[in-house]
């Protein structure tokens, strides 16, 4: 009966595991790149059978070259469709992007940094940016430009910074991409960057012209500087695709190259020292979220295939709390070695691996069809999903450009500000210096309310006060040290107006000076709620102007406001309403900015104005002045009344309030 009974649980059980779905894979990258020289994604057709493809074999990432050298597979606003395209009007990254999400596959846009143009091509046409600046190309220290078959932007000149962060900006902008892949983000070697520009920004800041031997005793320093310069730009492209879109993973094509050992020192790689591609600090300082290494090494080779094996175990162990993938070169290697060399990357603890390259899979003319059978047998059997990327949902990131108000062009750093610092105090106290671009950034921060100071050497300091940093928020506070004039003219009659900018002399004499103030100008004042009248004999009653108040204005002609101000303004500005009851609030914005986006806070509780108005904190009705009719208009808040959509730049507004202690938050 025992022996009857355990037969029946066997047979029961293998019915029931039979009955079970598939087991899904633990979590990993299973990527590929796809060139853009081959075909693979030239027109509908190719794209089709390259998503498919790709899909019946569980990868999870494609990675498709969507600019190679300062052309586009995609709709760009900086530069020409690649000439390559089969199909009229295609926009291959969009099609990717459709039919990759259909397929729960994500597309990384893979982008070459400092290509950007072929010498073998005709001249690229008058508004392509090569055209534009050939005083931004990369030299070597002889003057040569050609790199090979290509030229290149110099990584030192700040223009390049900023517009290869455009070029960045513009995709994460119009384009559902999951990720940006940056490929040559890194010199060409170590004879590179003696651009006309980079060399006197070096010479600016040390006193002495780049060296151009390695025997010289500042060789490291100027090595040092280049490595920096490439470092800049990939943070600079993390902060802002990240204030565009804060879950867009940003990955590097790292080189692996024969040389040192990174498992014991870094430094002694060429990717470090031979073409400044400083990986390990990429990783350290979390401005990466993906390290794909270019692993490319010939697995028949003995010395390669041990090379393999250093570099996928310095993968696994130096993540630094990011995600690493092993990329294995499969045109290099038999498909068999090229299975051998993923399935070492997987088992030393690799976060997923990527193929290079769709197009050719294996050294000795197999068909691809081979290779993805082999991949989907011995390394894909099931899917798999993607790794998590809990950083970009615990933490927050404060961000921003700081810039010269006196707008000065100068020939190298345009008005981006080198070198300012910026601190930051709340939960955390940090400091930083801004890139040559004016980009300060401070990641993996708490959430809370931080104050930002800006300085620098010959400019006033600025701060910006209760800047509140939520969970997986990307916080964009921008400087415009300096000073401004802020003006606007003033119809006769009475005015109700605000300031846009923060007064540099506060004194209501220096802010509307010209205009007769003198019992014409007035206040409200919320505490009292009561109007106060300027008193050129007791101007101390009225007090400092503001850029919370609005202010009553009677002149007997038409006049103008000019003043000096604090260049600037943060991209939220809070006022506080501490007694129920009526008050004149000000726009302090050079931009009208909406109603329905101000939020409203009584104490811990934070809502929209909306809700604020439903909860009863607001009044419903409120008023502005128009100064053509000479008469009050209502407004609707936020959006009862289509003329009451915007609040104005120099308007004033009468809002009424129905407990103490709101604060009013305009952004």
């Amino acid at each position: 009966m025992k022996t009857l009974v355990l037969a029946l649980l066997i047979v029961l059980s293998a019915s029931t595991l039979m009955s079970l779905p598939a087991m899904a894979a633990p979590a990993e990258y299973r990527a590929i790149w796809a060139d853009s020289w081959h075909n693979g994604f030239l027109n509908s057709a190719e794209t089709t059978d390259f998503i498919n493809t790709v899909a019946d074999a569980n990868y999870n990432v494609i990675i498709p070259e969507i600019r190679k050298a300062g052309d586009a597979y995609y709709d760009s606003a900086y530069e020409p469709w690649a000439s390559n395209i089969t199909e009229p009007d295609y926009d291959a990254l969009a099609d990717m992007i459709t039919k990759a999400d259909a397929e729960g596959i994500e597309v990384w846009g893979w982008l070459v940094a400092y290509r950007i143009w072929r010498t073998n091509w005709p001249s690229p046409p008058p508004d392509h940016i090569w055209s534009l600046h050939p005083d931004w190309a990369m030299k070597t220290s002889s003057g040569g430009i050609a790199d090979g078959s290509s030229y290149n932007l110099d990584p030192g000149v700040p223009g390049v910074q900023q517009y290869i962060t455009d070029v960045v900006k513009d995709i994460v902008s119009k384009y559902d991409v999951d990720g940006i892949n940056f490929d040559y983000i890194r010199y060409p070697g170590t004879s590179w960057g003696y651009n006309e520009l980079t060399k006197q920004r070096f010479y600016d800041e040390y006193g002495y012209w780049p060296p151009t031997s390695s025997s010289s005793g500042n060789w490291g320093t100027w090595c040092d500087y280049r490595r920096q310069q490439v470092t800049d730009l990939v943070k600079k492209c993390y902060l802002e695709a990240m204030y565009i879109d804060p879950t867009i993973k940003m990955s590097v094509d790292g080189v692996g190259w024969m040389a040192g050992d990174p498992n014991v020192d870094f430094t002694s790689t060429r990717a470090y020292y031979d073409v400044f591609q400083n990986l390990e600090a990429w990783m350290q300082d979390h401005i990466i979220d993906v390290h794909v290494l270019m692993n490319y090494k010939r697995e028949y080779d003995a010395a390669q295939q041990a090379d393999y094996r250093l570099w996928s175990d310095y993968l696994a162990d130096y993540k630094f709390g990011r995600h690493s993938v092993d990329g294995n070169a499969a045109y290099l290697n038999s498909i068999a070695d090229s299975i051998t060399q993923m399935q070492y990357g997987r088992t030393a603890g690799c976060d997923g691996l990527c193929n290079y390259s769709y197009a050719v899979t294996n050294k000795d003319g197999q068909p691809a069809s081979n290779f993805f059978d082999a991949v989907l047998t011995n390394m894909y059997q099931t899917s798999a999903p993607i790794p998590a990327t809990p950083w970009k949902s615990s933490t927050g990131v404060i961000f921003g450009q700081v810039t010269d108000a006196s707008q000065p062009n100068d020939p190298i750093y345009q008005n981006w500000i080198y070198k300012a610092t910026v601190d930051i105090s709340g939960p955390v106290v940090q400091s930083t210096l801004t890139d040559a671009t004016g980009t300060y950034g401070f990641l993996d921060l708490p959430a809370g309310t931080y104050t930002i100071t800006c300085s620098k050497a010959g400019f006033p300091t600025r701060t910006y006060t209760g800047q509140v940093l939520s969970i997986g928020q990307v916080l964009r506070e921008d400087f415009d040290l300096g000073y401004a004039t802020a003006s606007s003219p003033v119809p006769a009659g009475w005015s109700l107006l605000s300031l846009p900018l923060v007064p540099f002399n506060p004194d209501p004499y220096s802010v509307f000076s010209g205009i007769d103030i003198d019992a014409k100008l007035s206040r409200w004042d919320k505490p009292t709620q009561s109007i106060v009248v300027y008193d050129e004999w007791m101007p101390s009653g009225f007090g400092d102007v503001t850029v919370d108040e609005g202010y009553w204005l009677q002149s007997a002609s038409d006049k103008t406001i000019s003043y000096q101000a604090w260049a600037g303004t943060a991209a939220s500005h809070t006022i506080s309403l501490p007694k129920a009851g009526w008050s004149i609030i000000g726009c302090p914005f050079l931009t009208d900015r909406q109603w329905a986006d101000t939020e409203v806070t009584l104490g811990a509780q934070t809502v929209s104005l909306e809700t604020a108005r439903n909860n009863g904190w607001l009044s419903s009705l409120g008023y502005w002045w128009d100064s053509s009719t000479q008469g009050l208009k209502t407004l609707g808040l936020p959006d009862d009344w289509p003329d009451s959509e915007v609040v104005q730049t120099w308007h004033g507004y009468w809002i009424q309030s129905s407990v103490d202690s709101l604060a009013l938050t305009l952004q």
